[in-house]
């Protein structure tokens, strides 16, 4: 079987493959799947008013810098209506685009460092999310059938919903894979990659789920 990063899996065969692919990496049964572009992603933050994030210098100069190619992609598209760079780093207000591009740095630091301020920002993004009234949630949820790809259906959304309005969302435990210590990275045949141990990490994500493996 040929490999490749698992980024190509949504590439080759959206989120089909993707999850077919994890399943089959992390002897995971993963059924359903909410994907949204970057587009989306823009629209939500914008539609909830923004989010407040506390960034640093680095960020905050990476952040512009992808947020101006971002709009330099776009052209002839329409026009982004906000604020398209950030004045200052600290906390600061983020709007969709802004928020995006924040979402996409990964030369402050690392791709992991990446992978936690996406994390922040789903977070910030539920609690945000939380305090919308039921009218307003639904109206939400609505957009989101049209703008989003999934199987999830409108009452499967809905059912989620509630759960969702009422979770602690700093009581949420993450995780990343592959864990430190389980994966070899660096340059092969001629691509720069992280090489896990598939085992070691299926083994780590279960314990993490379910307190314990059965393989």
């Amino acid at each position: 079987t040929e490999k490749a990063k698992i980024n190509q899996a949504c590439a080759i065969g959206g989120p089909e493959l993707t999850i077919e692919t994890v399943n089959q990496c992390f002897d995971m049964d993963i059924q359903h799947y909410v994907l949204v572009n970057m587009d989306d992603l823009v629209y939500f933050v914008d539609r909830v008013g923004g989010i407040d994030l506390n960034i640093t210098r680095s960020e905050l100069k990476w952040t512009n810098q992808y947020a101006s190619d971002y709009l330099w992609d776009m052209q002839g598209v329409e026009p982004y209506e906000g604020e398209t760079q950030l004045d200052d780093y600290g906390d600061v207000h983020m709007n969709g685009l802004l928020t995006m591009s924040y979402c996409r740095n990964r030369y402050s630091d690392n791709d992991y460092r990446r992978v936690m301020r996406q994390q922040k920002v789903l977070k910030t993004l539920a609690k945000k999310v939380q305090k919308l009234d039921t009218m307003e949630m639904l109206g939400l949820l609505n957009e989101a059938l049209g703008r989003v790809e999934t199987n999830l259906t409108l009452l499967d959304l809905m059912s989620l919903s509630d759960v969702g309005m009422t979770i602690k969302i700093d009581d949420i435990d993450q995780y990343r894979i592959p864990a430190s210590g389980t994966y070899k990275a660096g340059m092969k045949d001629e691509l720069w990659t992280i090489r896990p141990d598939f085992e070691e990490n299926a083994k780590l994500l279960h314990e993490f789920i379910y307190g314990k493996y059965k393989k």
